[in-house]
């Protein structure tokens, strides 16, 4: 699979820049289009989730990963506080922008 590739690869970039990161390989992330509309296409876990005022926020349900614990795991190792959405499908809406 194509884009399994190109995570793969991003993440082997990241870890031979001694970036701390983890391979976080989801199937039931949805993506939503610009208009908002969910999509038939599958999204990546950064733009479902993002890191504002020492919280890790995920747009969505944490207990619909596989790799639920991995990411909790992460999130603690770096004092993040989780947030995240009881019973909400996780979807990719391409990160979050703060404007200030």
């Amino acid at each position: 699979m194509r884009v399994l590739h190109l995570i793969f690869g991003i993440y082997e970039a990241l870890k031979t820049r001694n970036i701390d990161c983890i391979l976080i390989s989801e199937d039931n992330i949805g993506l939503v289009d610009k208009d908002g509309l969910k999509t038939n296409m599958r999204g990546f876990i950064g733009g479902a989730s993002c890191v504002i005022d020492g919280k890790f926020i995920l747009f969505g349900d944490i207990d619909y990963l596989r790799n639920k614990d991995t990411l909790v795991d992460f999130v603690k190792k770096y004092g993040l506080e989780l947030v995240y959405f009881d019973g909400l499908e996780i979807n990719d809406y391409g990160g979050i922008v703060i404007l200030a």
